[in-house]
């Protein structure tokens, strides 16, 4: 559930000996309650580039205090009493501290799309709250003297921390039970708009210009709206000049960023939305396989099956989508005459119910905590990748490590003795090229440009020098075959493998949608009901897998032909 509200407030800066004012007896306000003090930690989300703060938007989770939950403030701007006044969206607090709700994420779609939400910077403020009353004890104002500590997430130890005292003055125009018309609210928030400023103009403070905390937050920690500048710094330029780190850590990011964003549109079942979650899943878990070299292997691969679970969960969804759409589009290019019995009738309700059920067990486990926790650990473990001290191989190097495990698997398939093990080996060479071409995605289309590079780019080559050097040096056989080769173009080299891929995928969906068929014509047959259609639809199912074998054998062969 989501709930919005406009909210009005001041904004002052004081050092940490100002005193406040006082306010009592001033406009409609009578009295100033006691003091309350209470610690706030808020963790602010937003894009790698910053995108929320440029369009003058925050997002935080906070804990502690009276109003724990995750808030979405959007500009309303700035009126010329100083007063700011914005819509604020909240959401429950949640089980997981990195687990954006979907329901604030609708509302920020048309500024982000589909980008990653990652934790940007963290504020832990220590505030004492005093409460403004007008002469009926009825709470018109807060009143909250803020001593804030800022900092990014990140590795403990290594941050750059920054502080300073704030004072807010929350506007309250009526108690939530009261009913209120919109000029009298206007008219009594400007009367204690006009009493605080008078209060503090006495003691020579003008109300503050800087919008929020956060935007406050980033400018002394140096970070401004712009590409990539929100980043960890172990996948900077500064960290890799040959941007290599950065390119992978984008791609595996912007996977995070359509699972998020996909997460209200996979419950609604919208079209295409599980293959796109679940594709994303498999491309983040590929590239974690591919620069594993570069990380710790446990946390890696514990990384990895965590999210193998969200790809497994999507699978049954997906495969229902994909038979229900192959058989029902079969049926409707059978000639008339071909058509008998109820089969129509019949193939939608089992297909649907089918993939009902199955939506409905992904639809069980993206409400779950589990769900929220593993969004919440991938977005730290992408915050602090455990990478290894030493990096022995270059990122062309573990590229065609990955499309060396294509070619091995190509030739299993190849030689293989049985058509049980051509197809396990034919099957294994679909998953393992569909890891090597997310992998060069993610080297190609995801690496700096050169002007991001910088100065740093004259150094680039040097070290990609030592990395082959290293590469050459390192353990292992697929280290001393990648590095015996001369270098090649993987993008080049992988396009066998993605034309050999489709024909693998086609192959097996016809698999899949034969046995279907066959299972349905049985329960049709049962019911005394007509089954040639069906058989006529298997037929059709059988001829593919003949027509795709011949298909493959060449696929086959011209993919180990230029992989060799």
């Amino acid at each position: 559930m989501t709930g919005a509200a406009l909210e009005t407030e001041l904004k002052f800066e004081l050092s940490r000996d100002d005193r406040l004012p006082r306010l009592a007896g001033l406009g409609p306000i009578t009295t100033v309650g006691p003091a309350r003090r209470m610690v706030q930690t808020a963790v602010y989300h937003d894009t790698p580039d910053l995108a929320l703060l440029a369009a003058k938007h925050t997002l935080r989770r906070r804990t502690g205090g009276t109003d724990a939950g995750w808030h979405l403030k959007a500009p309303g701007g700035q009126s010329d009493d100083g007063a700011w006044r914005r819509t604020e969206y909240t959401a429950p607090l949640g089980s997981a501290r990195s687990f954006v709700p979907a329901s604030l994420r609708e509302v920020i779609a048309p500024i982000i799309g589909r980008e990653v939400l990652l934790p940007v910077c963290v504020l832990r403020t220590v505030r004492v709250r005093r409460e403004l009353l007008d002469a009926d004890g009825a709470r018109i104002g807060l009143l909250e003297d803020d001593t804030v500590e800022a900092w990014r997430p990140g590795r403990a130890g290594s941050e750059l921390r920054i502080t300073w005292r704030e004072v807010e003055v929350e506007i309250v125009t009526a108690e939530p039970a009261v009913a209120i018309s919109a000029p009298e609210a206007e008219a009594a928030s400007s009367s204690v708009v006009a009493a605080v400023l008078a209060g503090f103009e006495t003691i020579g403070v003008a109300p503050s210009r800087a919008p929020s905390k956060l935007a406050r937050a980033l400018e002394s920690l140096g970070l401004q709206p712009g590409p990539s500048v929100a980043v960890p710094e172990d996948v900077s330029i500064a960290a890799d000049v040959t941007g290599a780190r950065l390119a992978v850590w984008r791609y595996a990011a912007a996977q995070l960023g359509v699972i998020q964003a996909l997460t209200g549109a996979v419950r609604d079942d919208a079209p295409d939305a599980v293959h796109k979650m679940r594709v994303a899943t498999r491309r983040l878990r590929a590239t974690l396989r591919t620069i594993r070299p570069w990380l710790d292997a446990e946390q890696t691969q514990a990384m990895r099956r965590q999210v193998r679970w969200l790809t497994r969960t999507l699978g049954g969804a997906r495969d229902g989508e994909v038979v229900r759409e192959r058989i029902l589009g079969e049926l409707d290019e059978l000639p008339r005459r071909d058509v008998r019995g109820p089969i129509r009738n019949r193939l939608r309700r089992e297909l649907n119910s089918t993939h009902a059920q199955a939506h409905e067990r992904a639809v069980a486990a993206l409400d779950s905590p589990r769900y929220e926790r593993l969004l919440a650990n991938i977005a730290d473990f992408l915050l602090a990748l455990p990478w290894r001290k030493r990096r022995r191989r270059s990122l062309h190097d573990l590229l065609l490590a990955a499309t060396h495990r294509v070619q091995k698997r190509a030739v299993l398939a190849d030689e293989a003795d049985t058509p049980a093990e051509r197809e396990f080996e034919l099957h294994e060479v679909r998953k393992k090229g569909k890891a090597a071409r997310y992998a060069v995605e993610a080297a190609t289309k995801f690496a700096p440009e050169p002007h991001e590079l910088g100065d740093a780019a004259e150094g680039a080559a040097d070290d990609a020098e030592e990395a082959e050097a290293a590469a050459r040096d390192s353990a292992g056989a697929e280290g001393e075959e990648s590095a015996g080769r001369q270098p090649l173009d993987p993008a080049q080299e992988l396009a066998a493998w993605v034309d050999l891929q489709e024909l693998l995928g086609d192959h097996q969906d016809a698999v899949v949608a034969r046995e279907t068929l066959r299972r349905i014509a049985a329960q049709a047959r049962a019911a005394g009901e007509d089954t040639y259609s069906y058989g006529v639809l298997v037929g059709r199912e059988t001829q593919r897998l003949a027509d795709n074998a011949s298909k493959i054998e060449k696929a086959l062969a011209r993919a180990l032909g230029e992989a060799g």
